[in-house]
């Protein structure tokens, strides 16, 4: 390769990138910290870190995002630790605006209260109002600012933005207008063709989001989607070409030769959102009966789960009986959380079942890869059902027959060998790697900018 060939430059559009704890910034990371692989230079658009505003990095614009009333939602729904609320304020920061801070102050003193969820749902409602096209909205004037500045300053080839939040397509879009550059779309899930919300949303809002992301996405050069149930979907409602740039694992996470944990641990890391996403029925079926028939002893079977508490949760593990089986751990650090993840016997993912499933393929699968533990996803997912066939890192399953034969058979595994085997071929697995995330990035923006 010619080492004086001039690299080509995008402007990377990603409102998550420094909250770590979030699978949603994954993404981020590898197209940013890989890309330069392929002769991109990147710089990145994103907001700053809540504990420091004012760092300055390398190839990183920082955009302040005021978040006004939204403090008041994320006071309610518990999400300060999803690193979106600015603690700290930058040089040139406006104070928030005075009466939802006042109000967030007398709030504070209120504490985890069972009715918490319930104003939660209320302030989003009134914040959604308000807010457009999503709850980033407030983001974009600083966001625009700042990208503008960028690009008058310095040639660029491409922009890329990946979304939600879908502020950042908003963004792009603007200045794919400006500088008339071609502009790369990213969606991790579908916009207006949702059919899963963390809170109820009308079909009116739908509707007008609908209208406005066909108008937003006609300027598009390219989509690109997570799946390829999504991108055909996308296609089809945009009438536009899209490709899939599959999600993907770290593996600068990988650690061999860990020490596993001694009892029969399945392990969950992550938000839990709703039931309705991620339904624990099938599994806690499972057990329960494989416990009341004597195939595996209520002491030596452990479900943990790592994240935001959820209320229904509990609900659902005294349903069972589970309360001694079934625990919700509470928040841990990324490295925490990957720790736990390679010292699992299994590890658990709940998949979204309905008819938009298919489009969907959480983060957290591919974070598990480098785990190198055995996965086991409970849902239908064809996707991932041939992913998980032909890496062999671990089993899909929607039955419960299946499902207890499957926990079964690990189970006596565990008991002869002491620890559950992992049988990922690595080959196949370095497929889903961030590095390959990013060829298949750069691929797509060497055929837009030749275009």
């Amino acid at each position: 390769m010619d080492n004086h060939k001039k690299k080509k430059k995008v402007l990377f559009i990603a409102y998550y990138y420094h909250q770590r704890e979030m699978v949603a910034s994954n993404r981020t990371h590898a197209i940013f910290d890989y890309l330069k692989q392929f002769d991109w230079d990147v710089t990145l658009l994103t907001v700053p870190p809540k504990d420091y505003p004012g760092l300055l990095l390398p190839n990183i614009i920082h955009a302040r995002h005021p978040l006004g009333f939204l403090k008041l939602y994320f006071r309610f729904s518990k999400q300060d630790s999803w690193g979106l609320v600015d603690n700290k304020q930058t040089e040139n920061e406006q104070e928030p605006n005075l009466l939802p801070w006042i109000i967030n102050k007398v709030l504070s003193s209120i504490g985890k209260v069972k009715w918490l969820s319930w104003m939660a749902v209320r302030i989003y409602s009134f914040c959604s109002l308000i807010y457009f096209p999503d709850l980033s909205s407030g983001w974009y004037r600083s966001a625009l600012k700042a990208a503008r500045r960028e690009l008058q300053k310095n040639k660029y080839d491409v922009i890329l933005s990946t979304s939600g939040p879908f502020t950042a397509h908003k963004i792009a879009e603007k200045l794919h207008s400006e500088f008339r550059l071609p502009w790369v779309a990213d969606y991790r899930d579908p916009w207006s063709q949702r059919k899963f919300t963390s809170f109820p949303v009308s079909s009116m809002r739908l509707s007008i989001e609908g209208k406005y992301e066909r108008k937003l996405l006609k300027s598009a050069s390219i989509i690109t989607a997570v799946s390829p149930n999504l991108a055909n979907e996308l296609s089809s409602y945009h009438l536009k070409k899209s490709e899939v740039v599959m999600n993907g694992f770290n593996p600068e996470n990988i650690i061999h030769d860990v020490t596993l944990r001694n009892k029969f641990t399945i392990t969950y890391t992550g938000a839990l959102y709703t039931k309705e996403t991620r339904n624990p029925t099938l599994l806690f079926t499972a057990v329960s009966e494989l416990i009341s028939s004597g195939i595996i002893p209520r002491e030596d079977i452990r479900i943990e789960f790592y994240g935001p508490t959820a209320d229904w949760m509990d609900v659902e593990i005294h349903k069972y009986k589970l309360d001694d089986v079934v625990v919700q751990c509470g928040l841990v650090s990324k490295d925490v959380a990957l720790h736990l993840q390679r010292t699992s016997q299994i590890l658990l993912a709940l998949l979204w079942s309905g008819e938009s499933s298919e489009g969907v393929i959480a983060g957290k699968i591919f974070e598990y890869f480098s785990a190198l533990r055995p996965i086991l996803a409970t849902g239908q997912n064809d996707t991932i059902s041939n992913i998980f066939e032909v890496t062999r890192v671990g089993r899909c399953i929607s039955s419960l027959d299946r499902l207890k034969l499957q926990l079964q058979e690990w189970y006596c595994e565990y008991q002869r060998d002491g620890f559950v085997q992992y049988l990922g071929i690595e080959t196949e697995v370095a497929k889903y790697s961030y590095r390959e995330m990013a060829r298949k990035t750069a691929d797509i923006l060497n055929e837009i900018v030749l275009c």
